[in-house]
């Protein structure tokens, strides 16, 4: 695997290479399971933890620039791995981590590298269990404008739960958030105001999901079309986002996902960009 221009002993510099967030830069943070985003970051994709004896390794990315399966099957063996860590590539060092093993999501299964129907060549993916998966961020997305890009399907879950989140919401009642799902398993957007919720029209194929707030104005897309605008009041007293996969202490995610890039900006200028370029490497729409 890579982590650099120089790789392990004996490797030559990495080809010359051009990440999303090299185009469409200034993300507030960026998580892949299945690429390198970003030609200055030279790290690891994710740590896991196999199974078998917990232990945990750096899983990086090989010269291609997407994730070193080779390695990742090689650590974890015929057994089951999970995320402990999963690395932000924006420069911010905002990793989502989960060190209590019973809530890590799963990227091997029995040896093999979970993938997603739908993702193009079988890309890897992370898989929520709906049961008690999530990742907490290092430290808060503080934001009040905002734009998100998610690769996902939902895959499970009878109750309403958010995806990108913050655990605590100061006294509102509504907290922060930025995807969730309602209780019949259609995937929607929150619009902060319980009177202009969107809701998307189906709730197994894989979006890509772009949800873009700014003053009293929210945007949603699917797939690169738009769902709708929308105004309101926001009805939340959040302040950002630092948890993915949950909302409160017992509503959790069922999906399975592989990219998230987050903006504390409006990119809706860019968004045919960046949705062109996720599309290109997922062939998700």
């Amino acid at each position: 695997m890579y982590y650099g221009l120089l790789g392990l002993a004996g490797k030559v510099s990495a080809p010359s290479f051009t990440g999303i967030l090299d185009t469409y830069t200034g993300a507030a943070v960026a998580y892949s399971a299945a690429r390198r985003l970003s030609s200055s970051y030279t790290g690891a994709l994710i740590r896991v933890r196999r199974s078998s004896d917990n232990t945990e390794q750096d899983i990086g990315y090989d010269g291609s620039n997407v994730l070193d399966e080779s390695a990742l099957t090689t650590f974890v063996g015929a057994n089951n791995g999970f995320v402990v860590k999963w690395y932000d590539q924006s420069g911010n060092s905002n990793h989502a981590v989960q060190s209590t093993a019973a809530n890590q999501p799963q990227i091997v299964t029995s040896g093999t590298v979970n993938t997603q129907a739908g993702l193009s060549a079988g890309k890897p993916c992370l898989t929520f269990d709906d049961t008690n998966d999530f990742f907490d961020l290092t430290s808060l997305v503080t934001t009040a404008n905002y734009t998100a890009f998610v690769a996902q399907k939902r895959t499970s879950g009878s109750t309403s739960s958010q995806w990108i989140s913050q655990k605590t919401s100061g006294s509102g009642t509504r907290p922060y958030a930025a995807i969730l799902y309602n209780t019949t398993g259609t995937f929607f957007m929150s619009t902060y105001n319980s009177s202009t919720q969107i809701t998307s029209t189906n709730s197994t194929t894989n979006y890509i999901l772009l949800t873009s707030r700014w003053g009293s104005t929210q945007n949603i897309y699917i797939n690169n079309s738009a769902i709708t605008t929308s105004t309101g009041t926001d009805s939340s007293s959040g302040t950002g986002f630092d948890v993915i996969g949950r909302r409160g202490p017992t509503e959790f995610s069922g999906v399975t996902n592989t990219e998230i890039i987050l903006y504390s900006s409006d990119k809706l200028s860019d968004l045919t960009g960046i949705s062109n370029n996720i599309n290109t490497f997922y062939s998700i729409y």
